[in-house]
């Protein structure tokens, strides 16, 4: 009877081995499946991320563009501006040379002709005042938009560098 129950206890050994290595088997091939579609979404969510940041840089380098242009045409406004400001001021220093030109024996004529001479010069202090006042502004202006520039630059760039080193991971 010993042999028997040494037999049947083996046996029933066996039978258990069998169903704990069967189970840890089918155990090791869950979690690697897991494993493999987790890996899978993660690379899913990588190439994505990837594709969201190129189109951010590629808004970023329109943006830019934009600025750029925009930045010229204000600084062909300011050269213009410039020139206009200088001639009006190259106009108001050749007045004073042509009065002392001008008859002595004629002082009605020299006081009307002053006087005409000081209306336009008083126009042209205005305008020379509304011109330096639009200059002003748009230095300013173009200070402002090149700090943004330089600012959303630098982010492009920082993110073009994101990219790149997730790209070569």
């Amino acid at each position: 009877m010993d042999e028997r129950y040494e037999h049947q206890e083996r046996q029933e050994h066996q039978v258990q081995s069998d169903v704990f290595s069967e189970s840890s088997g089918s155990r090791s091939k869950v979690w690697m499946l897991s494993l493999v579609i987790a890996l899978i979404g993660v690379a899913g969510l990588g190439v994505g991320y990837g594709i969201r940041q190129q189109g951010l840089v590629s808004q970023m380098t329109l943006r830019e563009a934009d600025n750029t242009a925009a930045m010229s045409q204000m600084r062909s406004q300011i050269d213009s501006l410039t020139n206009k400001l200088n001639d009006m001021t190259a106009q108001q220093q050749q007045m004073p040379q042509r009065e002392p030109s001008a008859d002595a024996s004629q002082p009605a004529s020299r006081s009307a002709a002053s006087q005409s001479r000081s209306r336009s010069s008083a126009a042209s202090g205005k305008q020379m005042k509304q011109l330096q006042a639009q200059l002003s502004d748009q230095q300013k202006q173009l200070k402002v938009r090149s700090a943004a520039h330089t600012k959303k630059w630098s982010r492009c760039q920082n993110a073009a560098s994101a990219i790149s080193s997730n790209s070569s991971s």
